[in-house]
């Protein structure tokens, strides 16, 4: 199994599904069960949610750039 961090999947904002799944070695249904269990309608939708949250973090007020 591939974890895959938000940024990667943020940044792969372009990439298929069925790229992604390739690079994780695994099947595209997989990548959907994944987001679904975790309370996400879909790849597409967890891309938007992260990069919100992503988003989000970069107004902060933090200086750790």
């Amino acid at each position: 199994y591939t974890l895959l961090s938000a940024d990667h999947i943020v940044q792969s904002r372009n990439t298929a599904i069925h790229q992604l799944a390739d690079e994780c070695g695994t099947v595209p249904s997989a990548i959907n069960r994944m987001c679904k269990s975790a309370g996400v309608d879909g790849f597409s939708k967890l891309k938007i949610l992260l990069a919100s949250e992503l988003g989000s973090d970069k107004g902060d007020g933090r200086t750790d750039r």
